[in-house]
C-alpha cells in the first residue's frame, strides 16, 4: 500500500493493483473532527459475513459503501441513528464506508466482508 498525491495504491494477491482517490472517499477536515466522529460511530460485527450494524450518537442521513477501486457499491438513505447494512451480495474483501449527516461526512471507516 502506498499513497502518492492523494492516490492510494493497494496491491492484492489475486486481482493486481487498485487505485483509490483518497479525496473522493474521505473529506473530513481537521484531526479533531475525525477523532470526535470516530468515537461516536460503532460498526459491528466487523469483520462480518454480510450484515453490518451502524450506530451513531447523531442522526445518520445516508451511508455510502465503496470497494477498494473507489466504485460505489451501496448508497442507502437512513435518517436515523441505527442502520442495518446488507452487503451479502458483494464479494468478500475490504470496503470503505462513508457515513453522512446532511451531506457532510461524519466519518469514513473500513469494513471487512469475510465469508
Amino acid at each position: 500500500m502506498e499513497i502518492i498525491d492523494s492516490i492510494l495504491f493497494v496491491g492484492t494477491m489475486q486481482d493486481g493493483v487498485y487505485r483509490v482517490n483518497i479525496d473522493s472517499i474521505n473529506t473530513i477536515v481537521g484531526m479533531q473532527s475525525l477523532e470526535s466522529a470516530e468515537n461516536l460511530i460503532t460498526i459491528f460485527p466487523n469483520p462480518s459475513s454480510g450484515v453490518f450494524y451502524v450506530r451513531a450518537e447523531q442522526t445518520i442521513s445516508s451511508i455510502e459503501v465503496f470497494d477498494l477501486r473507489g466504485v460505489l457499491v451501496l448508497s442507502q438513505s437512513a435518517n436515523t441513528s441505527e442502520v442495518l447494512l446488507d452487503l451479502s451480495t458483494q464479494s468478500r474483501g475490504t470496503y470503505i464506508i462513508r457515513i453522512l449527516n446532511d451531506d457532510e461526512v461524519i466519518t469514513s471507516k473500513r469494513l471487512v466482508l469475510d465469508r
